[in-house]
Order: C-alpha cells, then sequence, then structure tokens
C-alpha cells in the first residue's frame, strides 16, 4: 500500500487528471528519455560543476568571503545587514552579475545574504568576473 485508505480516496475524488488519464502524454514521456540522456551522459558535467564550486570557494576565501558551508551549486554568502546586502547586489548587476539578495523572513534576522548559482555552463572566465565583481562591489561599500 502507498498511503493510508483516505488519502487514496481523497486522490480518487480530487485528482481527475489521474482518473481520466491511462498513460502520460507521448511528449511527457520524449521529454523524460531525452532528460535521462543528459543524465547518463553527465560525468563531465557533474565535474564541471564541482570544479566550479570549488574555484568559485577557494577564490571567495582567499578575497576573506566568509562563506556558509555548502557543497551544492547555491553558494550563501551571508552578508548580515539588509541594506548592505541590497546594495551588494545592485552593485553586481550593474558589473553584468546577477545574483539574488535574500532577506528575512526568508532567512533569519541578520542573516541577509547573496545567493549564487553556479552551473557546469559557467566558464573560469566566469567565476573570475564573479569573484572580481564581488571584491569591488565590497570594496566600494566598505
Amino acid at each position: 500500500m502507498l498511503c493510508a485508505a483516505p488519502v487514496a480516496e481523497y486522490l480518487l475524488q480530487f485528482a481527475r487528471h489521474l482518473i481520466y488519464s491511462t498513460a502520460p502524454p507521448p511528449a511527457q514521456i520524449a521529454a523524460i528519455d531525452a532528460a535521462l540522456s543528459v543524465v547518463r551522459r553527465g560525468d563531465a558535467l557533474r565535474q564541471r560543476l564541482w570544479d566550479n564550486i570549488a574555484s568559485f570557494r577557494r577564490g571567495a576565501a582567499a578575497l576573506g568571503f566568509a562563506l556558509s558551508p555548502s557543497d551544492t551549486a547555491i553558494q550563501p554568502l551571508v552578508i548580515g545587514d539588509n541594506l548592505r546586502t541590497l546594495q551588494l547586489a545592485q552593485r553586481l548587476r550593474e558589473r553584468g552579475v546577477w545574483l539574488t539578495a535574500i532577506r528575512p523572513p526568508t532567512v533569519p534576522p541578520g542573516g541577509a545574504r547573496l545567493r549564487i548559482t553556479l552551473t557546469a555552463a559557467h566558464l573560469a572566465d566566469d567565476i573570475d568576473t564573479l569573484l572580481e565583481a564581488l571584491s569591488d562591489a565590497n570594496q566600494q561599500h566598505a
């Protein structure tokens, strides 16, 4: 049994798209097949992502930035102050670096941060540009 009887009854009554559909549409199957092909062939992409994360973390540490622990593509740079976080995000956008300022209530008070998201599509030059822009924006604010 995958769920309790009341949950099954609820789904039966309110998830009509499941009742009247016997199979996923062909386009959805094609999309899933394509996604699985990318996953199967993706070792090089995964490695490039890990390399980008490591490169960014090394560079940020060398610049004196204290990053929160994260081995994921999302690298939180805690700034603390809401206004300063917004100002840094704006200065970075002016340099062509797009990242998000995250503030309370999404994070605890005093935990405002820049959410830096890295991908396998980023090149080493992109990481260098990000680090340079972070350093410049931080120095302008000091």
